[in-house]
């Protein structure tokens, strides 16, 4: 980098692509008609099973309203797919290892991919409910599911069977979302997503907010072919930045036990998407976002709750923070100690 190269934000677009319905479709290959998503079953299931590690693929499409009760879910995700030349899907997973967060995505807005574990306990598991009055409390009962159901070969490990799950969902989410690129000026909206950095004279006197989420709970050590960030499981990890824009495209998938989370949470990430809407509106300023974790003993807490305090007040110079915790009872204490410690800087 050129010390006289002026600095250029890192910038996301986001082209949104309005579904009002999806179906299968074996005479031609995936495509957008419209609003309507035409999906090629056959191409789809012969691309998931390229993958050895799994010996079948089902695949269902579940409307809006339907009476329909699915699960145990695996993870849900926003079909999405990179233009050509804004870097790759999924990186670290599916794609090459480089940032996500910048360039052109195409969102087929309206639509999820649901993958389902065919072998998790039904005990504490999650179900997706489309109708009725449980239907009406779940968030994800609007959209058009895309049902992958992927069922490991016998003699495939439990570990290695996850895996292959969370390869199938990236893999299908693009393999749909594809049907819209090159389609960005048919999209029905583009937003743009990018931060002014540290020095903007026309932000001074606002103040400046960051986030600080965590990703992961070490209560539950992460398998070790379990890909989170970046396609790493996390083990070792401090706390890091991580541009906004990158959590919502792609470098972060939701582990295998989700807490409630899922990837489609992170690709619309409701802090992100409303700390960007107050930057935008002039309320205060976005200064960035810090991913963390829930450390597994009193070593890991301190550590981790200091570190992200730290690069949240000497390296984003932020004046606030908006904390997140991820999974059971006690990410709460990491959440409180790095909000005290965020307190006495």
């Amino acid at each position: 980098m050129s010390r006289e190269a002026p600095v250029v934000p890192m910038q996301l677009k986001l082209a949104y692509h309005a579904i009002s319905d999806m179906q299968f479709n074996s005479n031609s290959a995936t495509r957008l008609d419209g609003t309507t998503l035409h999906i090629d079953q056959a191409a789809l299931h012969q691309y998931l099973l390229e993958d050895r590690r799994l010996a079948g693929i089902e695949t269902h499409i579940v409307h809006p309203g339907e009476s329909c009760r699915f699960g145990i879910v695996f993870d849900i995700l926003e079909p999405r797919a990179k233009e050509p030349g804004a870097g790759p899907d999924f990186p670290g997973i599916l794609g090459s290892m480089e940032a996500a967060g910048q360039g052109m995505t195409h969102v087929l807005q309206g639509t999820a991919v649901t993958v389902l574990d065919s072998e998790a306990p039904v005990a504490g598991g999650k179900v997706v409910e489309m109708s009725g009055e449980a239907g009406e409390t779940c968030p994800y009962s609007p959209l058009h599911h895309l049902v992958v159901i992927p069922r490991a070969a016998p003699d495939v490990e439990r570990h290695a069977g996850l895996n292959a799950l969370r390869l199938a969902s990236v893999k299908a989410s693009v393999f749909l979302a594809r049907a819209a690129v090159g389609q960005a000026v048919a999209a029905k909206a583009i937003e743009v997503f990018e931060l002014s950095g540290l020095t903007n004279p026309d932000r001074e006197g606002l103040p400046r907010i960051a986030y600080i989420g965590q990703i992961h709970s070490r209560q539950r050590v992460a398998e070790v072919d379990e890909q989170i960030l970046y396609g790493a499981n996390t083990i070792g990890m401090v706390p890091v930045l991580l541009h906004p824009n990158e959590w919502m495209d792609g470098a972060l998938v939701t582990s295998y036990m989700t807490r409630g989370v899922e990837t489609y949470f992170y690709q619309n990430h409701p802090i992100i998407t409303e700390l960007y809407r107050w930057h935008r509106e002039g309320k205060m300023t976005f200064a960035g976002a810090i991913a963390t974790m829930a450390g597994s003993d009193n070593d890991d807490r301190p550590r981790n709750a200091m570190l992200a305090s730290q690069q949240a007040k000497w390296v984003l110079a932020a004046d606030g923070v908006v904390l997140t915790k991820y999974g059971g009872g006690a990410p709460h204490a990491d959440m409180a100690l790095t909000a005290k410690m965020c307190e006495d800087l």
